[in-house]
């Protein structure tokens, strides 16, 4: 019987689905690395279920681009979370060069709307809370007997996710019937998880999107939480609870096996993520205890670098001269907009390792 994987994207482009099938594609690859799955169509043993929310950010996004000339009168027309400074906004912009503010536009302004921007934060929540509700429908009219389902959410996704799930589960949103004590997930696995730091009104310490453990109600009845110790993006206020139990775990990863360690591929990539992952959906004993300890000894310290990182070593110099002390220099008491600045200067960086690794001829 399949498993039901709902997969959640991050900030960024993704207005098609071709997203989602990067995501699938990722986790067919990393598969195909141990025995069990050779000649197994991995679609034959899970139910890939996407969720997306592109499309809502880009209603506001291009009306924004459209007024950029004007930014500080479009952004007064908007309902706006008290906590958004206009002034910071436009100062972060108009000082940025036209790389920069590409980024800007790409994966800052994303975050932006969703923590500052109140009726476009709504419309997100309830676009993916109707996407939920379709896809749980489809798996109990479809698959009464086997409802096991795992999330796996990505960077924003994971705010995004948490705000939408505490929703549906405490029926905030709707008299449909998805209480923890009528339907609850198997696990949550969060990677690049953002959801402290980008809360509004749902604290993610308090909500039901728990796991078993942490007492009730609890949405989920396990919870894994994957952080990159050089992600910029998850300096300030690492979510990082307390008192979850059993039922919690937290990792951190130092790997760079490609230029943006930031993507949901990357994270996917390592074997502390994915080894566990199908370990729970597939058979505890899918992958043996000889190609874990191989798996886990490829990523190791000594090859901390590698993978589709090419020109190691000048990548390496890149990376531990300018965005290692970058990221380390960022307070993990600073607010979201203080850290918009630092987070451009990590795009510049990357930009520059991406260009080391693809004009490689080693």
């Amino acid at each position: 019987m399949k498993h039901n994987l709902f997969l959640v994207h991050g900030m960024g482009v993704h207005e098609t689905d071709s997203w989602a099938d990067d995501v699938k594609n990722k986790i067919k690859e990393v598969a195909g690395r141990y025995a069990f799955f050779e000649g197994l169509d991995l679609e034959e043993r899970i139910n890939f279920l996407p969720i997306s929310y592109d499309q809502k950010l880009n209603e506001l996004l291009q009306l924004w681009k459209e007024h950029a000339s004007d930014m500080s009168a479009f952004l007064e027309s908007q309902e706006l979370d008290p906590g958004l400074s206009i002034p910071e906004i436009l100062n972060v912009f108009e000082n940025a060069d036209e790389n920069k503010k590409k980024f800007f536009w790409t994966h800052i302004a994303d975050v932006l709307i969703y923590r500052f921007f109140v009726t476009y934060r709504a419309s997100i929540r309830t676009h993916v809370t109707e996407q939920f509700i379709s896809k749980i429908n489809w798996i109990k009219d479809n698959n009464p007997d086997h409802q096991s389902s795992t999330v796996i959410a990505h960077s924003l996704g994971t705010i995004v996710t948490h705000d939408a799930l505490h929703m549906l589960g405490s029926n905030l949103y709707t008299d449909a019937v998805f209480e923890p004590a009528d339907w609850t997930f198997q696990r949550i696995l969060t990677l690049a998880n953002v959801s402290r730091v980008m809360k509004s009104d749902f604290d993610p310490y308090s909500s039901i999107i728990r796991p078993a453990s942490a007492g009730s109600p609890a949405y989920f009845k396990s919870f894994v939480n994957v952080r990159h110790k050089f992600d910029p993006f998850l300096m300030p206020f690492p979510f990082a609870p307390t008192n979850w139990g059993n039922k919690y775990a937290s990792l951190e990863l130092n790997h760079f096996h490609e230029w943006n360690i930031h993507s949901f591929e990357h994270y996917l990539d390592h074997p502390k993520v994915h080894i566990p992952l199908f370990r729970s959906i597939i058979s505890s004993d899918c992958i043996s205890d000889a190609e874990i300890q191989e798996a886990y000894s490829s990523y190791d310290s000594t090859t901390q670098f590698g993978g589709k990182l090419k020109c190691i070593g000048e990548a390496k110099e890149v990376i531990e001269n300018e965005l290692i002390p970058l990221v380390q220099g960022i307070d993990e008491q600073s607010g979201l907009l203080d850290c918009i600045p630092v987070l451009m200067e990590s795009y510049s960086i990357y930009e520059k390792i991406k260009e080391i690794s693809e004009g490689c001829n080693a």
